[in-house]
């Protein structure tokens, strides 16, 4: 996760999101949270374990700020956290 934005955002939590009849919220949550993320700071957390994940079924991944807006992970990316 890079803030490529002009402002420092905080973040509060990371996870994604399932498809199907209900949106399942997959959230990987880090003791380090909330944390702010200074505008081209990095933020990647290597504790959490995408292996667990359902790839099939995985809509999104993220990290939500604390104004509840969502930051998606370009796909190109999640597949490449999967070895695709």
């Amino acid at each position: 996760m890079t803030n490529v934005g002009r402002q420092p955002i905080w973040l509060k939590q990371i996870g994604g999101a399932y498809r199907g009849p209900r949106e399942d919220l997959v959230i990987i949550v880090p003791q380090q949270f909330p944390m702010k993320l200074d505008p081209g700071q990095v933020f990647g957390d290597a504790s959490s374990d995408v292996a667990g994940l359902d790839q099939a079924r995985l809509k999104y991944l993220g990290a939500w700020d604390t104004l509840d807006k969502i930051h998606k992970a370009p796909r190109r990316q999640v597949r490449e956290l999967f070895g695709a």
